[in-house]
């Protein structure tokens, strides 16, 4: 804070430590105690907070959403901090953390198993009779088909052709 107080007012740190700042710059008004730059305001302090309220909101959020929320989704839902949720309320954020990440990866499991049935699909059933077989042309037809990500389907129709054929 020192040295950046210094650069403000146009003289050297050391003039500035040592009480000899108003006899060593031209640039430096006297009345410089009184009026300090923009960036060196008082420090303002910690506004309490109300913990009951907040963690009453939060049990609300929990039990109120159809799905688990995320930590930043419930940070931001409430106005405070990650790190302040997780110190003050530590059990209540670990079972929201566990919660999404299981819906997270049942929701890839789903995905992961709509991509096999859909390769399973395409080398079987009769709607893809005229396709030609290949697992290039699979790719082509069921990434248009399920909009699925590449790595899924590329997986799922190495799975299902190696079963078929």
């Amino acid at each position: 804070m020192a040295r950046r107080l210094a650069y403000r007012l146009g003289v050297s740190l050391y003039a500035l430590l040592s009480g000899e700042a108003a006899n060593s710059s031209l640039l430096l008004n006297p009345e410089w105690v009184q009026e300090f730059p923009p960036g060196f305001a008082p420090i303002e302090h910690k506004k309490p907070r109300d913990h009951a309220k907040i963690v009453k909101a939060l049990r609300g959020i929990i039990e109120g959403s159809l799905a688990p929320p995320s930590k930043k989704q419930v940070a931001l839902q409430l106005g405070v901090s990650i790190g302040y949720l997780e110190y003050r309320f530590l059990a209540l954020m670990a079972s929201t953390v566990k919660n999404h990440n299981d819906l997270a990866e049942s929701e890839r499991l789903n995905r992961k198993l709509q991509a096999r049935r859909a390769a399973l699909e395409y080398f079987i059933a009769l709607k893809y009779e005229q396709a030609a077989k290949s697992r290039k042309q699979a790719y082509k037809v069921l990434r248009q088909d399920t909009g699925l990500p590449k790595f899924m389907l590329k997986e799922a129709i190495q799975d299902a052709y190696m079963a078929v054929f």
